[in-house]
């Protein structure tokens, strides 16, 4: 009988961390927005321009997590900005290639990391197989997040153990 008061306190301790990760990419996000102009995916964008200026957009996509679509309406916001210049390439023009422009660089010069920028740089300082059982045990929430109650699917999601 034991379990159910430590297995409900567990769930409180999900469920307020969530919201406690929530909070603070939201404080960053107003933080950035209201400081700067730009949210937190726009200067993350644009410091991985700078500390990759080759990349394609299919390689921001990767570096930031982000499908393509949304990377490419990123980069027309801060190009319409006077954030950064697209230009393509002479030898193939299905690739697109981005420059920072002074105002670019002025900018994260200035900037304090963003909410997920910060994140990701703690995540790295972490073991690799600590990192996993994070990962692991987020996809898990998302999954359960995203099942529709009273589906297969939400039924499925809350049997099913961690995969290796």
């Amino acid at each position: 009988m034991a379990e159910r008061p430590t297995r409900q306190k567990d769930i409180g301790r999900i469920v307020n961390s969530v919201r406690r990760i929530q909070g603070t990419l939201e404080r960053y996000s107003r933080t950035l927005s209201r400081s700067f102009r730009i949210t937190g995916q726009q200067l993350g964008l644009l410091r991985v321009v700078d500390r990759f200026p080759t990349a394609t957009l299919g390689d921001l996509s990767q570096r930031m997590y982000l499908h393509i679509s949304t990377v490419s309406g990123i980069v027309d916001r801060l190009e319409a900005g006077g954030y950064l210049h697209r230009r393509r390439s002479t030898d193939d023009r299905r690739v697109v290639h981005l420059r920072l422009t002074e105002k670019g660089r002025r900018l994260i010069s200035q900037a304090p990391p963003s909410g997920f920028g910060f994140m990701v740089q703690n995540l790295e300082k972490l073991p690799a197989a600590e990192v996993r059982r994070m990962s692991q045990a987020m996809q898990k929430l998302e999954a359960l997040m995203e099942a529709r109650p009273g589906t297969r699917q939400s039924e499925r999601a809350a049997d099913s153990e961690f995969s290796e």
